[in-house]
């Protein structure tokens, strides 16, 4: 298989790119942008601006009606977060809301955990 034929591939099929140390996340704004990319570690996502949590994650960006959607999942050892946000057509970002926080063990959820009150589910 050649390079042209592989890197063509690899377009199509949306393989996941890391994100590089400094980069602001607000510069994934376009149809070019839309696909996956993740954040090896707390150290580099603490480099990165326009980001929910400093923490090792992965981002989903992709077409929403005139806009872009940007979701991202962020990972620790006491559970996984998702947040959402949308640029509208006319170049404005929305804030990052926090979809969802899945908490693992066997401790119960306290109010400082998460935001805009959401629902958390404990999983063991």
């Amino acid at each position: 298989i050649s390079r042209a034929t592989q890197t063509a591939l690899n377009n199509k099929l949306n393989i996941p790119q890391q994100i590089p140390r400094n980069t602001n996340l607000n510069s994934y704004n376009s149809l070019e942008s839309c696909g996956f990319y993740y954040c090896v570690s707390a150290a580099d996502a603490q480099t990165m601006a326009n980001i929910p949590v400093a923490q090792s994650s992965c981002l989903m960006v992709e077409r929403q009606g005139n806009g872009i959607k940007q979701t991202f999942t962020a990972f620790s050892q006491t559970g996984i977060r998702t947040w959402v946000r949308f640029l509208d057509g006319v170049g404005n970002w929305y804030q990052w809301y926090q979809q969802a926080f899945v908490l693992s063990g066997t401790a119960a959820p306290t109010n400082d955990q998460g935001e805009n009150g959401n629902i958390y589910i404990k999983y063991e």
